[in-house]
Parts: C-alpha cells; structure tokens; sequence
C-alpha cells in the first residue's frame, strides 16, 4: 500500500481503535494505470511486459502501438519503426538471414534488377535496361532518369 501511495494511485487513512475499518480511496483507474506502466515499457524497449498487459485489455493495444509504429521524425532523422516479436538483424544486401529480413530488405532496397515470380525472369527495378557483352564478362545498366536520392539529388 506505501509504495502504491507514494506512486499516488491510491490513498490510505488508517484509523485508530478497535475494529475500525480504513479508509482506502482509489486516485486512478485501473484502465489509466495499466496504460501509463504499457506507455513505459513501450518506452523503454520492454516488449514483453507490453503484450503481457495487453492481454488484459487488447483493444487499447492498438491505439498505444500507434504512435511508436510507421514513419516519424526523431532527432532530426526519419525512422521507420516495425514492431515484431524478436530483435532483426541488421538489414545488409547480400547477407540477409531471416524470412523477416528478407520481406524487409526487399521493402527499403531497391536493386539494378529484380526478379519476377510470373515470368520467371528478371526484370528491371532502378535499371530500365541492359546489355550483356558476348563473352558475358561486361555488364551495362542504364538507369531510369527519374530517380533521385534521400536528399532529393538526381541519381
């Protein structure tokens, strides 16, 4: 009760004599607080205890997730926050070790080509074209002129 006190989620007034009830009076909802202690394990990376509270009240989930998910600007760099169940790895072309990585990589990157399920061959993705020297060994990307980088630059 002290430390719940002190938290100032509640307040006690124990009387004095024999059979005297106290008085306890409950200064927030359950609903409020359990939101207040998911807001700071959100916070502070602690997922788990998050999906534990959740559990009591699932439909408050998703409205707290909402701010923490998605693209946003922090400290003056855009950041693009997915929440999944386990830490990624870090996201390196050419050396992706998850199915998750992978779908993720293949989300932010873009490459010369890409391949396409349908036609089973590849197809262009920042290159339009290319042609291939006869003993195979040159290889030349034409770029799509209407690409431009992060900072607005042409590509």
């Amino acid at each position: 009760l002290r430390q719940a006190q002190q938290a100032g989620w509640l307040k006690w007034e124990a009387q004095s004599g024999r059979g005297k009830r106290g008085r306890l009076q409950f200064l927030v909802t359950p609903e409020s607080l359990r939101t207040a202690m998911m807001e700071q394990a959100l916070e502070k990376g602690q997922q788990l205890n998050v999906l534990e509270l959740a559990q009591l009240a699932p439909g408050e989930l998703r409205a707290m997730l909402q701010p923490f998910m998605g693209g946003q600007w922090q400290n003056d760099t855009p950041t693009l926050r997915i929440p999944y169940y386990r830490p990624l790895d870090p996201l390196q072309p050419g050396f992706l070790p998850g199915r998750a990585e992978q779908h993720l990589a293949g989300q932010v990157f873009s490459g010369l080509t890409r391949f396409d399920r349908d036609s089973q061959y590849p197809c262009g993705d920042l290159a339009h074209h290319w042609e291939v020297s006869a003993d195979g060994l040159r290889w030349d990307f034409y770029i799509r002129s209407t690409l431009h980088w992060h900072n607005g630059d042409t590509v």
